[in-house]
């Protein structure tokens, strides 16, 4: 991802990451770092939410589902609603006050698990508040890359971004198996408290945050945003990809159980389950300067789905760990593929002015999808097996994106260069920050 906007013959040839937008902003540098800490925080806390409710249902896969349920509406619901705000309102605002919720919910999960007797309905609560928080100020920090560096490193900008994103999966869940297993679950919510409060710390040191202000309701620049979706197919098609391969493919509730079936009920082996596929993520982020020399983005995605479909369903029928991370990674490489490609679908369409929406619909599908995905992972894994829930999902993952590739002539024939013609000719690049 990280050479997929630049032009030149150098940026083609490049492999690794373009630091240029931490180098040029000290903003997008700030917020960057601030998203990092964070990220790897909350994963903590939601490796110790699975956890603590597993332990306390005694392996529950229903009651453990219940958990993607919670994640999942908050984040369906109101994402498109934080991404209208953030098109209205100071993003800066709405990030302190985001932080300063996820401080509050973090030390009453801390408070709640070192108590005599937790409440497992206390833990649902908390998963709720934990994605409204997500689904407001998801938006406007991701909506920041358009306005904070210039027209030509927004490619190099979203592969950092996935790199921080990536980072925080790989170290979040291999720590928070360490710290489960040695001083438990309280400690993990408590270094997510210590981990907001340094990322709040950050926002309010980067200063002030361009606005782009859109006038009117908030619900109607919501549906204004829907339907700009709804009249480019590619973006159209984009999302339901994604959300075919999140819902039904990875099914992380699942892990636990795994674990307990295969590997002791260790949780530094689900902290490393856990891990492999943002690694593979990671790998495959670092080294994606290739992928600019592939413009028929459309069909990169559909590649890259098949490709994480299948290694999910080969998890299925794996023994050893160290072949159950294997194949993860391999997933997580086709993930991260699929994730180059489709940003840079939703960059190459979409004017500054309306990213905030779209961002947001982005988030409803980016992060309620895999929660719906547990949800469904949980509920067949409860109505079968374990092993037959996860090979279901990779296989109806492939058979998804190919029904998606047949209905969806314009999304299977898309040449990115076409459309970055069409925006540079109608919008003036981003200034610097």
């Amino acid at each position: 991802m990280a050479s997929a906007d630049v032009p030149g013959s150098t940026a083609r040839k490049r492999i690794g990451i373009d630091l240029r937008p931490l180098a040029e902003s000290r903003t997008f540098r700030f917020i960057w770092f601030g998203s990092l800490m964070s990220g790897i925080g909350s994963r903590f806390t939601t490796i110790a939410m699975v956890w603590q409710v597993k332990d306390l249902t005694d392996q529950n896969a229903g009651k453990l589902a219940l958990i993607g349920l919670c994640y999942a509406v908050p984040l369906l619901v109101l994402s498109t609603f934080g991404g209208a705000i953030a098109d209205q309102h100071d993003r800066r605002t709405i990030l302190v006050l985001s932080n300063l919720v996820g401080i509050v919910t973090s030390g009453a999960l801390a408070v709640n698990a070192f108590a005599d007797h937790p409440h497992l309905g206390l833990i649902y609560l908390m998963a709720v508040c934990k994605a409204t928080q997500q689904a407001i100020a998801g938006p406007a920090r991701m909506s920041l890359s358009r306005l904070l560096v210039r027209q030509e490193l927004l490619g190099s900008a979203a592969a950092l971004d996935q790199v921080s994103f990536n980072i925080s999966f790989v170290g979040g869940p291999l720590l928070a198996g360490i710290v489960i297993g040695t001083s438990g679950v309280g400690w993990a919510f408590l270094l997510d408290m210590v981990s907001v409060v340094v990322a709040l710390v950050l926002i309010v040191a980067a200063g002030t945050l361009p606005r782009v202000d859109v006038q009117g309701r908030t619900l109607a620049n919501i549906v204004e945003g829907l339907v700009y979706i709804r009249s480019r197919g590619e973006l159209m098609a984009s999302f339901l990809a994604d959300i075919i391969a999140m819902v039904f493919g990875y099914p992380s509730v699942l892990m636990t159980l795994v674990v307990a079936e295969r590997y002791h009920d260790n949780p530094t082996a689900l902290g490393g389950l856990l891990a492999a596929v943002p690694a593979g993520m990671l790998l495959s982020a670092i080294t994606s300067g290739w992928t600019a020399r592939i413009h028929h983005h459309g069909v990169g995605v559909i590649w890259a789905i098949t490709l994480w479909g299948v290694a999910i369903a080969m998890f299925a029928f794996t023994g050893p760990f160290i072949l159950s991370f294997a194949v993860l990674a391999l997933a997580g490489v086709g993930d991260s593929i699929s994730g180059v490609f489709r940003m840079s679908i939703l960059q190459t369409g979409t004017p500054p002015e309306m990213m905030g929406r779209i961002m947001g619909v982005g988030m409803s599908v980016w992060a309620a999808g895999p929660q719906l995905g547990d949800f469904e992972a949980g509920a067949v894994a409860a109505l079968t097996t374990v092993n037959t829930s996860i090979f279901v999902g990779g296989a109806a993952s492939v058979a998804g994106v190919w029904l998606l590739a047949y209905k969806w002539p314009a999304f299977r024939n898309y040449d990115v260069r076409e459309h970055r013609a069409r925006l540079a000719a109608a919008h003036d690049p981003a200034g610097h920050a």
